[in-house]
């Protein structure tokens, strides 16, 4: 029973802290993207793949 208990509040807590992890996780990776000069090459695969989905490209 003590177990179930603890699960269920790990991830009440984790609900209310959980999405800043997600946030700092973005952050950090949109960082080492413009760390790496990566953003033109990402801007233009996902354009391809969002005008192949839509059937213009």
């Amino acid at each position: 029973m003590s177990e179930e208990r603890t699960d269920k509040k790990f991830f009440q807590n984790l609900h209310r802290t959980g999405w800043w992890w997600g946030v700092l996780l973005g952050i950090a990776f949109l960082a080492a993207g413009g760390y790496l000069n990566q953003f033109k090459d990402i801007f233009i695969k996902a354009t391809r793949i969002c005008l192949e989905c839509i059937g213009i490209g």
